[in-house]
This record gives structure tokens, sequence and C-alpha cells, in this order.
């Protein structure tokens, strides 16, 4: 007699091995795309710290990294901030505005701001929260008393803040003070150095 057909064990066995591999791929998938979102919200607030630098110098007014929450998500922007005189750049930040976590509260307008980027859950830049680019030179200014003032003083060696990213090698940016210009570097899982 000739036979046709799988039996119902075989259809089934069929079945569960698919749905367990469906389940790996899918798995896979979204961890990816996690990782992705992850990197671009590192390499967005990067590409803002170089046109941040940028815009100092070319304005000769300082300009900070600002971290807000607009409707539960956080999210990271430059803004130049105003001084006592625009046209000569003199009285750099204006009183009013040095220590305002963000232009546009406390009656501290904004001279220029970039787009918000949003940042996703895994991605941790609070190290890099209020730094600075004085105006003119471009100088690299670590955020000071927990706003980002632009007051301080340039760092004497080259400053190295941590970006925390979730499931992922951490990420370092290194600024070297006297130019400000900034590098972004992928540590090791072990911590021993960047490259």
């Amino acid at each position: 007699m000739l036979r046709r057909g799988f039996t119902l064990l075989e259809a089934m066995t069929v079945c569960a091995i698919l749905g367990i591999v469906t389940a790996l791929a899918v798995n896979s998938f979204q961890s990816a795309i996690t990782q992705a979102r992850n990197n671009d919200g590192v390499m967005g607030v990067y590409g803002q710290l170089l046109t941040a630098r940028k815009v100092a110098r070319a304005h000769n007014q300082p300009v900070r990294l600002v971290f807000l929450t607009d409707a539960g998500t956080p999210q990271a922007r430059w803004e130049r901030l105003p001084c006592d005189n625009q046209t000569f750049g003199i009285g750099c930040p204006s009183a009013g505005c040095a220590a305002t976590a963000g232009c546009g509260t406390s009656g501290c307008p904004c001279g220029d701001m970039g787009p918000s980027i949003p940042l996703p859950a895994g991605v941790d830049l609070t190290t890099w929260a209020g730094l600075c680019f004085q105006g003119g030179t471009g100088q690299a200014v670590p955020r000071v008393a927990g706003t980002g003032d632009c007051l301080g003083p340039v760092p004497p060696g080259l400053l190295s803040l941590r970006a925390g990213v979730a499931h992922q090698p951490d990420q370092l940016l290194q600024l070297e003070p006297m130019t400000g210009q900034p590098r972004l570097l992928v540590c090791s899982s072990a911590d021993a150095g960047c490259h």
C-alpha cells in the first residue's frame, strides 16, 4: 500500500522547529534595532557637539550642550547663550542665563539652538550635560556645579567624558581643551582602553 502525506507527529515537529527558529530571529532582530537606535542617539549628540563648537567659534559666543525632557522623552540640543552686548560678544553668557537649565526658561532667550535629538532609554550621556564651548576659541569647558554656565576654567589636560550605552561597550568622548576638538572612541568590554 502506497502512503502519502505526513503524520500528525511529523507536522507538529516541523511547526515546533519553525516556531523556535522564528522566535530566535525576532529576538535577534529586536536587539539589532535597539543597538542601532542607541548608536544613532550617541552619534546624533556627537554631531551636535561638532556643530556647537563651530557655532561658538563663528559667533564668538559660548555654546553649551543641554539635556531636556519633552513629553517624557529625554532630548539633547546645543544652545548659543546670549551676551550682555551681542554685537561685540561682551559679558558672555549674560548673568540671567548662566545658571539656567536651558534657554527659554527663567527669562533667558536663546540666540540660536540646534534641533532636539531624542535619546533612547539605553543611552546615558549625563557626563556630557552642560559641556560648553567658549566663544571665538571653541575651548571646551565641562559642567560646573551642575549647570553649563560656561564660566569655569578650561581643564589643563585631555577632557574625557563617558557615554554609557546599554548592552554595548561604552564610548568615550575626548576633547582637546585648548581647541575643543572632540573625538569619539569605542571602549573595550574589559575597559582596558579605547580605540
